[in-house]
């Protein structure tokens, strides 16, 4: 299989380059971090053994892990600092379960199928993750007059909330927090920001997150990462008053492809390539 498709369809299946290359990490957090963090935001999409195992080699001290009905994240605390990463859209999370001896064109077409058959929310299959980047109306988050986010991936963030926010409050003040994702993590990352003080919030590959985001959270707060032509960051369309949000960085893609330009594993090699 192509490793371009594979990063897109499943990230979890290859190992992130900041464990393979046995790099030290507080050494590229200060010198690299939009790196480190892209790494981050893809160890978000391994199930809650690989994550642990991935971020204590890379010095965590503690590690919360986070999943409720498709959307996931985990929570890694350092002594001097804490990183809270959400996991993207995850296209195949349930067929290789459920097609155990089929080979992946087949349970890429099978996934096909059933995302587009009318009344898809009533599949037993269904991948919430796609619901969420589809529903496209707003939803009011704060009390600010005239902000608005995408009810899609609002209703994914507080899916996690409730634990997520208990977990933030037990260090709140005593250390800064990063916040990070790839794709829809990283609306959901906005969201966050959003709801609770951090430090920086750094997303890659992702979709406008609503209305107004500017009054609910400071552009210098937010790193957005462009990759090539990412058809995702062209969503949902402007013409619904969507806009981005942040200090926009455009990585440039040697074949630039709507589609594979959105996998987390080119985002991170891109990165690399721009330093």
């Amino acid at each position: 299989m192509n490793n371009s498709i594979k990063g897109l369809i499943s990230p979890d299946k290859i190992t992130p380059r900041i464990i393979t290359d046995k790099v030290n990490f507080e050494e590229v957090w200060d010198s690299q971090r939009d790196w480190t963090l892209s790494n981050i935001s893809h160890i978000a999409y391994f199930m809650k053994d690989d994550v642990i195992a991935f971020m204590t080699q890379l010095g965590a001290k503690e590690i919360k892990f986070y999943s409720n009905d498709g959307a996931q994240a985990f929570l890694a605390s350092w002594d001097d600092k804490a990183v809270l990463a959400f996991r993207g859209t995850q296209l195949m999370e349930h067929l290789p379960e459920k097609y155990p001896n089929l080979g992946f064109f087949q349970r890429l077409l099978i996934h096909l199928i059933i995302r587009f058959r009318f009344n898809i929310s009533r599949l037993p299959f269904i991948n919430n993750d796609v619901i969420a980047d589809f529903t496209f109306c707003h939803a009011r988050l704060t009390r600010t007059r005239g902000v608005k986010v995408h009810s899609g991936f609002l209703s994914e963030t507080k899916k996690l909330w409730k634990h997520i926010i208990k977990d933030l409050r037990s260090f709140e003040g005593e250390k800064p927090l990063w916040v990070t994702g790839h794709s829809l993590g990283g609306a959901m990352a906005v969201i966050t920001a959003m709801k609770y003080p951090v430090k920086e919030v750094y997303t890659f590959g992702s979709p406008r997150v609503g209305i107004r985001i500017k009054k609910a959270l400071s552009k210098d707060r937010h790193t957005r990462y462009v990759n090539g032509d990412d058809i995702v960051t062209k969503l949902p369309p402007s013409w619904l008053y969507y806009l981005h949000h942040g200090k926009n960085i455009h990585l440039r893609s040697k074949d630039e492809n709507l589609f594979l330009d959105h996998s987390i594993i080119d985002y991170s090699k891109n990165i690399l390539r721009k330093d």
